[in-house]
């Protein structure tokens, strides 16, 4: 199964892949010629907060991933966890 990649940033509690630049190039950057770097990463989306004070948080190898500071090209796709398997001692 093929991901389903968009150009939005998660909305909903879950496992998602980023692709793409996980920072943006500063204008200095850009005119000196630096190629952007894109990244492969597993992420979490987790809601935070309570009423309109409320909202998601992306993380993702022990970062936070805001919206405003990805780069010009970047990408999420829901990513297929499994769910977590029965334990007899954990009384599940």
């Amino acid at each position: 199964m093929k991901p389903d990649w968009k150009h939005e940033y998660p909305n909903k509690e879950g496992w998602y892949w980023f692709a793409g630049e996980r920072y943006k190039r500063n204008n200095f950057a850009k005119a000196n010629g630096e190629k952007p770097r894109y990244e492969l990463s597993l992420c979490e989306c987790r809601k935070y907060g309570k009423g309109k004070d409320s909202g998601f948080i992306v993380t993702g190898n022990g970062q936070f991933l805001y919206k405003s500071e990805l780069g010009d090209e970047w990408l999420f796709a829901p990513a297929n966890i499994p769910a977590m398997p029965k334990f007899k001692e954990a009384g599940q």
